[in-house]
């Protein structure tokens, strides 16, 4: 009986399944890269959105805090032409005696908001003279050569802030009352320019 051979006849592929399979993968890897851009870019906007959200809550509170350690006789304002304060002044309580009086520190401490520049500074000078039954109460004349006090005595602690005022809601500043407002901007991936804005009332010692 006759042997038969069998031969096995081995294909490569033609250049339309290696297009096809090119295709393919790129369109794969479009998908991915895609989605860890997206991916990316989520995690981009939510980090953005939560640092303005601590930046502006870290800042409002670190204000809030000075002007607490200060009293309603203690708290100069600089008000703008729109009523609101573009900077405040307060002097700190040092202690209070036994009968109820306030002790003052020797030192100023102020917020200066520059809408021009959108910046916020914190200022801090020791008093010309060592009185500490008085607190410092700013008359318009005063606010300029605090306001151009150097570097050394002077820091930015905002940057970009669209908004800032200080207002007591006594028309003679006597009230325990004052209420804050600060706005602050940044850019976030995605969305833009946005802008965040803490109000709060604070009570002061009296």
């Amino acid at each position: 009986m006759p042997r038969r051979f069998s031969r096995t006849t081995s294909r490569g592929l033609t250049l339309v399944e290696i297009t096809v399979m090119l295709a393919l993968s790129s369109i794969l890897a479009y998908m991915i890269m895609s989605f860890l851009l997206k991916g990316t870019q989520l995690t981009a906007r939510e980090n953005g959105l939560l640092e303005l959200e601590q930046s502006s809550h870290f800042l409002a509170s670190k204000v809030e805090a000075d002007l607490q350690s200060s009293g309603v006789a203690g708290i100069s304002y600089l008000a703008s032409t729109s009523g609101s304060a573009e900077a405040v002044a307060l002097t700190p309580i040092l202690d209070v005696t036994a009968d109820g009086d306030l002790v003052w520190e020797d030192r100023i401490r102020a917020y200066a908001w520059r809408p021009d520049k959108q910046t916020l500074s914190r200022i801090e000078i020791k008093k010309s003279s060592n009185i500490l039954n008085n607190p410092i109460r700013l008359e318009p004349t005063d606010w300029a050569p605090l306001l151009s006090v150097g570097s050394s005595q002077s820091s930015v602690v905002a940057e970009r802030m669209t908004h800032f005022s200080v207002r007591n809601r006594s028309t003679t500043n006597a009230s325990r009352l004052i209420d804050l407002a600060l706005e602050i901007s940044r850019d976030i991936p995605g969305l833009g320019t946005r802008k965040l804005r803490q109000e709060r009332t604070i009570a002061l010692r009296n």
